[in-house]
């Protein structure tokens, strides 16, 4: 349940909502027609890989992290493609789309770093670019599992937090890592097969 204090300080509990798992209220104003621009942007990106299927997967990709749900399904995230097929535009789209102090940007080989992970405690977005001097192993995995992580910032003491936010890479290849069963079960891929570079 959701426990909190009510004006006559008395402990309530509620049933849980979406609302009691997100992070942060976001106000808008939606509006009656789907964001035309938007669709037709991604319908380009996956053109001749699924679109529909695509398009949904990362509509529920932005759902998840602005609501913080999306840590739940203890998957990452990786968006592959050639270059210049429009992943690191629907990358700043999703930066956009989440308060700035609920995103971080980590190394991908540094997940084992103390001082990192004190990076993405209490965030719903960890975003990760190409290249690794680490492997993705042990570290990556207990992080998207959501095990209880100990981090310490630079000159202050060690904590502990369970994550909370999703990690998406962006890549042109997938990166180095432990092939076996745990880690592959926590991967997810969106395809962005089209390179305007090679279509002109």
């Amino acid at each position: 349940g959701f426990y909190y204090f009510d004006d006559d300080d008395q402990l309530v509990c509620e049933d849980l909502k979406v609302s009691h798992r997100s992070r942060f209220l976001m106000p808008f104003d939606p509006i009656d027609e789907p964001p035309a621009e938007l669709i037709a942007f991604l319908e380009e990106c996956y053109e001749n890989s699924d679109p529909k299927t695509q398009i949904m997967r990362t509509q529920e990709l932005f759902g998840g992290v602005m609501t913080g749900i999306g840590v739940e399904y203890e998957k990452a995230l990786f968006a592959l493609g050639p270059e210049n097929s429009g992943k690191s535009t629907m990358m700043l789209i999703l930066e956009r789309s989440v308060p700035e102090e609920f995103t971080c940007a980590v190394p991908a080989g540094k997940l084992h770093s103390e001082y990192h992970k004190a990076m993405i405690a209490g965030k719903l977005l960890i975003t990760m670019g190409e290249g690794s001097d680490r492997v993705l192993g042990d570290d990556f995995k207990s992080i998207v599992g959501r095990d209880k992580q100990s981090a310490r910032p630079i000159y202050e003491p060690v904590f502990f937090f369970y994550p909370s936010g999703v990690i998406v890479v962006n890549a042109n290849e997938p990166p180095a890592m432990k092939i076996e069963g745990a880690i592959l079960r926590r991967l997810e891929t969106l395809s962005f097969p089209n390179s305007r570079v090679q279509s002109g």
